[in-house]
């Protein structure tokens, strides 16, 4: 008898379990071949009609979407690389950098992006250090060695309630803010950023930058920048800008007839201006005059910068009490006013600033005029 005449003449029940059995085991066995098939060509067996599982369109799903996050992400990447170097290239390519204008308040009260990055060269005793303070206080993406935008409140803050009671008792050693920069060097704090934190900060996001730093810097920094940067220089009176200079480092200056040595020991900080280091395609020189005040120039850079939400009151770091000014030895004699002059102005390691400014004060590169 064969298995087959044997299997048929088994009972109706026992036959119904085999059957049930042998379903069980075909769709096991499929179910693996099918699993492994799928493992191995899930794209074609996603893009198949017969995918018509809950599971299935899920898996489709998720598999598509996270497909297209990647490509996107490629594409902006690609796309954020392309936008830099070509604003890069053709910001190299303007020969003149004094050809761009400013376009950062539009028409109807809105804001774009600026075309140019605006440098403040840093000389002491012209302002440039209230400059600095005033425009991180009351405005965006100002980064200065004597301020910065983002943390300029607190920062004023500190220097008013720590600092200022105890220079206006009399004391004249410094005073330490208590900010995480004065806890690692006691020499710096917020409102005197050292310059290599400054670069290691970056100057990416800066739309106006103040550097108390060598001329070179700003070659370094800015020679070949994705912006033309344009560079603000504040001028000075020599002989105001000399006594200031020796009166802020404590240094009587006693109008010697010989007084290259006493000059030398006052002025500080030659080494920032020195005009064979600023002369390049992508940094355009410009200038204005201080002697007066600076209220001019911050009214000059209103609506070239972002107006900050929360704005506030910038406290003088240079606090010194009221009192009558003592007179000068070098306005006694004409002629030692007029040595001293040409000394500083020929001699001088502030030769190239002194040049710089008699020549650009009464040119178009004059912010002011």
């Amino acid at each position: 008898m064969s298995r087959f005449s044997l299997f048929s003449r088994m009972p109706s029940k026992m036959s119904a379990v085999w059957k049930k059995s042998a379903c069980l085991i075909a769709v096991v066995l499929f179910g693996s071949f099918a699993s492994a098939d799928l493992l191995d060509h899930h794209e074609s067996y996603l893009e198949s009609s017969g995918a018509d599982s809950n599971d299935a369109k899920y898996e489709k799903r998720d598999l598509v979407e996270s497909t297209k996050t990647h490509k996107s992400l490629q594409m902006r990447g690609a796309n954020k690389q392309t936008s830099y170097q070509r604003k890069k290239s053709v910001a190299l390519a303007r020969t003149d950098p004094s050809e761009h204008r400013n376009l950062m308040m539009t028409p109807n009260g809105g804001w774009t992006f600026n075309p140019v990055v605006y440098g403040l060269l840093h000389i002491l005793e012209s302002g440039s250090a209230e400059i600095n303070g005033r425009l991180s206080m009351n405005y965006e993406r100002v980064c200065g060695a004597k301020g910065y935008s983002y943390d300029a409140y607190n920062a004023n803050e500190r220097f008013k309630t720590k600092v200022l009671p105890a220079l206006r008792k009399g004391r004249k050693q410094a005073v330490s803010t208590g900010d995480i920069y004065s806890k690692i060097d006691e020499r710096y704090n917020r409102n005197n950023v050292p310059f290599q934190y400054m670069k290691e900060i970056g100057f990416e996001d800066c739309d106006y930058v103040a550097l108390e730093a060598e001329a070179i810097e700003w070659d370094r920094n800015f020679g070949t920048w994705f912006k033309p940067m344009e560079l603000h220089v504040p001028c000075r009176d020599p002989l105001d800008l000399f006594m200031s200079m020796c009166d802020h480092q404590g240094i009587k200056f006693n109008c010697e007839e010989n007084f290259d040595e006493e000059v030398n020991k006052c002025l500080n900080g030659g080494d920032r201006f020195v005009m064979s280091q600023l002369t390049r395609d992508n940094i355009n020189l410009k200038c204005f005059d201080v002697s007066s005040g600076i209220n001019d120039y911050m009214r000059y850079m209103k609506g070239r910068l972002q107006v900050k939400t929360l704005q506030g009151t910038f406290v003088r770091r240079d606090y010194k009490p009221k009192g009558s000014e003592e007179e000068l030895c070098i306005r006694k004699s004409d002629d030692y006013k007029i040595r001293l002059e040409d000394h500083l102005k020929h001699k001088s390691d502030f030769k190239d600033y002194f040049e710089f400014c008699d020549e650009c004060m009464v040119s178009e590169n004059n912010l002011l005029l």
